[in-house]
């Protein structure tokens, strides 16, 4: 490798003055834009032909649309690429010398490029020859192309739940995170299982997202807690949250315990999901519930946490600081600023004779009443 401001070793800098040189040779090149100089309408058979190639270096692949018109002539133009819808049955074998695509895996001169197969096509697609089996040759032992041991890499990509909750560090939106999740999830089975038996509504959808976030969070957070209680043990008694008496429910999330059994009150605000602090979750869990409450107090936004079904580890503090950072939140409970009255004017602290400053101060409007040789101002 080299700096854009290096001088080149003498044999590179050669070879780049021998390719420069040959850019010379590409100003006659041109390339017509159509298809074809005649109609289509014209055209009594038309044909596409691919050819492909591969070297060690390169893979190329070319496509012609040959078209034979009325006048018995047959025009092949140059069309790139590869059809999908193809059979086995539709490819033949074509010699070094007569396939074109050979010329994208092997370079050829500049000045060459103008009468190539590449551009106009093999010969043989002009005169018509059909393809047969006697044309593949046999394969010797002794062919320089021929690879007696054939090398298959394989690669495999894990993704692992820390992956998955990095990914989720770059959203600053819970709902948008949430409806996110959703629509891979979906791609995701659609992909992997064919058609859904079933397509799932957007609550449910949104749903299924949660609990699979929530669940993440919880394995990265909790593992040991989830591995006592999925083999039968209790949990722990120095974890942090044995005092809350956790199990898992159907769906393989800590819950809170408790002794609201027989309340009559929706069952994720009865045992509301246990969420640790220290995450970027639980950030965009406080934020969403503080905007709906309307950027309120903290008590207000812990208890429509609580009511939405979450139960955040040492969630009061994080409240807290996010109230704390909030900008619209410090707009509303800013101070008033005090503005620092001016020095009073010269006349009224110098002293002077009599009547040489004179303030009037203005108000009104005034009512006047005459009575004799007096007059009577006053204000409503």
């Amino acid at each position: 490798m080299f700096d854009w401001d290096e001088t080149l070793p003498s044999k590179f800098y050669n070879e780049w003055e021998r390719w420069r040189d040959s850019l010379h040779d590409l100003q006659d090149l041109r390339i017509p834009r159509q298809y074809t100089s005649s109609s289509f309408k014209e055209c009594e058979n038309i044909s596409v032909h691919v050819f492909s190639d591969a070297s060690e270096k390169a893979i190329a692949s070319v496509g012609y649309l040959l078209t034979a018109c009325e006048d018995g002539n047959s025009r092949a133009r140059v069309h790139l690429g590869i059809r999908k819808s193809s059979t086995p049955e539709q490819w033949n074998f074509v010699s070094t010398e007569h396939n074109p695509a050979d010329q994208g895996t092997r370079p050829i001169h500049a000045k060459d490029l103008l009468e190539s197969k590449w551009l106009h096509g093999p010969t043989f697609l002009l005169e018509g020859t059909e393809f047969s089996d006697d044309l593949v040759p046999e394969v010797s032992a002794d062919d320089k192309e021929v690879q007696p041991e054939v090398s298959c890499l394989l690669t495999k990509a894990k993704v692992s739940s820390e992956t998955i909750l990095k990914r989720c560090e770059k959203f600053s939106n819970w709902h948008q995170l949430v409806t996110a999740m959703g629509t891979l999830i979906k791609l995701a089975r659609r992909i992997g299982g064919g058609n859904l038996p079933s397509t799932p509504s957007c609550l449910e959808s949104f749903s299924r997202a949660q609990t699979f976030i929530l669940q993440l969070v919880q394995r990265d957070t909790f593992p040991t807690e989830i591995e006592c209680l999925s083999s039968g043990n209790p949990c722990p008694r120095d974890s942090r949250i044995s005092a809350l008496n956790p199990f898992l429910d159907q769906h393989g999330l800590l819950r809170v315990g408790g002794r609201l059994k027989h309340a009559k009150i929706d069952t994720n605000e009865k045992y509301p999901i246990i969420i640790p602090s220290a995450h970027h979750i639980s950030t965009l869990i406080v934020r969403q519930y503080h905007e709906q409450m309307k950027h309120q107090g903290r008590h207000l936004t812990e208890g429509s946490i609580r009511s939405a079904g979450f139960w955040i580890v040492g969630g009061k503090r994080l409240i807290s600081s996010i109230i704390h950072k909030c900008v619209t939140c410090r707009k509303f409970r800013g101070k008033e600023g005090n503005q620092i009255m001016s020095d009073l004017p010269k006349d009224r602290v110098v002293p002077g004779p009599p009547f040489s400053s004179v303030g009037v101060d203005v108000f009104g409007p005034w009512e006047c009443c005459r009575t004799s040789d007096k007059r009577w101002c006053w204000q409503q």
